[in-house]
């Protein structure tokens, strides 16, 4: 999941929301949903898993829009090595809330 301070221009985002695997590109679903506060969380969702050990790459290009024809003022990247887990603890709280702040724009 990304998060944006704006609500996207939906048409900039096919050419500008990137996700490779291994330096290929990677097929998926993009779901964009406007936050009540003026927010957009965009999730990508592939159409295959990806596999063990490969290097997800996101690009953020600066041609993303929000919906006033506003672009970011730089491309973003990140990535992340896949990984299998086969357990996960949902009882505890690990996220954005310990104080991680996740990717800042």
């Amino acid at each position: 999941m990304v998060f944006f301070n704006d609500h996207v221009y939906l048409p900039s985002v096919s050419e500008n929301f990137i996700v490779e695997e291994n330096n290929k590109p990677k097929a998926g679903t993009i779901f964009i949903v406007p936050n009540s506060n003026g927010m957009a969380i965009i999730s990508y969702f592939p159409q295959k898993e990806f596999e063990k050990d490969a290097e997800v790459r996101v690009l953020i290009k600066n041609g993303l829009q929000d919906d006033g024809g506003n672009t970011i003022s730089n491309d973003y990247e990140f990535s992340v090595t896949a990984s299998l887990s086969s357990e996960g603890n949902f009882l505890e709280n690990l996220g954005f809330e310990k104080e991680h702040a996740g990717l800042i724009f």
